[in-house]
């Protein structure tokens, strides 16, 4: 049994739970909530550029304190790669006319640079750590002078996540609220659209398209979920009658699959739509675009499908739809 017939399978089974309602809600006050915190950590780093929290006494004055060297920026969260480096610089200025000695300190997670520095008058001077990322994390820096006239002190907490394009790992199933299921062997997966199962003769679908509605990125060619919004996509596509009857579109299911690294496990949703029945006379079509939000488990090898029934009459005609097969990674959050 290969993923479109294990889909149909399991539609026409009837044990495939719907996506609740109530765990799309939790996971979009959990969301928020995350959001919030990690707002709250860049605004904490923005204020402190303007309001030193220590003794302004000291000649030497920490003039900048800032990280460098990120992909992008999503959520209030910087992006990395794994292997990236990350720069950060501390920046120190002697303010006044005259010679004067401090002792500064460059801390990032945990690796210190110590140095004193006899500065010239209004002379600049700067520290500069890298570090390479492995994981996602909140990265603290922390940069102190200390000199005979006073302390000067900046702490910022900058959280760091990584774009991540590999499929699901099989160490996160099953999925709490899904149809779980194994294949008997793996998956053929290949990217692309494709009808399930083959249509009568005379039944065309046709103009099949997936567009990422909101809540995700580009990068670097490929497309990653963002962490902290909610992911909405959207599916068409178009069916010709031209079998000489006259047919009646009822809908079926929209099941939505995520197919595992193994290419075997899967876990799979139908997501609540709400899809009147349609005629579809000789010689006529019927277009559907459908707009859905997908749960934040789906990610890595997605496979939707928008199961219909064709009726001649009361007489069942034809059941399929089309399946569409994408892949979609995502950003790690520390």
């Amino acid at each position: 049994m290969d993923l479109p017939e294990l889909m149909y399978t399991r539609l026409e089974s009837n044990v495939v739970p719907k996506l609740s309602p109530l765990s799309v809600r939790i996971e979009g006050i959990r969301k928020l909530l995350r959001k919030a915190k990690y707002y709250r950590m860049l605004r904490s780093n923005e204020l402190v550029d303007i309001i030193r929290p220590l003794s302004f006494t000291s000649p030497i004055k920490i003039t900048g304190c800032e990280m460098s060297g990120y992909r992008g920026f999503t959520d209030n969260v910087y992006v990395c790669v794994v292997g990236d480096k990350l720069s950060f610089k501390a920046d120190f200025k002697n303010t006044r006319k005259r010679i004067a000695v401090a002792d500064l300190e460059h801390n990032v997670d945990n690796v210190v640079k110590k140095v004193t520095v006899l500065f010239m008058p209004e002379a600049p001077y700067s520290i500069v750590i890298e570090k390479v990322v492995d994981e996602p994390a909140f990265v603290k820096q922390t940069v102190k002078v200390r000199s005979i006239f006073g302390t000067d002190v900046v702490n910022k907490t900058y959280p760091v996540g990584l774009f991540d394009y590999r499929p699901k790992p099989v160490s996160e199933f099953p999925v709490s609220g899904a149809d779980n299921a194994v294949l008997d062997i793996s998956y053929d997966w290949s990217v692309g659209n494709l009808v399930y199962p083959t249509p009568p003769d005379g039944i065309s679908i046709t103009n099949m398209r997936v567009s990422y509605t909101s809540g995700f990125i580009t990068y670097e060619g490929r497309v990653y979920k963002s962490p902290l919004s909610d992911n909405v996509i959207n599916i068409r596509w178009t069916i010709r009658n031209d079998t000489g009857y006259d047919l009646t579109i009822r809908h079926w299911g929209l099941l939505l699959s995520v197919l595992y690294e193994d290419l075997r496990h899967v876990s799979q949703v139908i997501i609540d739509v709400s899809v009147s029945d349609r005629s579809l006379p000789n010689g006529g079509s019927q277009s559907y675009s459908l707009t859905f939000s997908i749960p934040e488990w789906a990610y890595g090898m997605l496979a939707p499908t928008h199961a219909v029934r064709l009726y001649r009459g009361e007489t069942l005609f034809w059941a399929g739809g089309p399946l569409y097969q994408f892949e979609v990674g995502r950003v790690r959050l520390p």
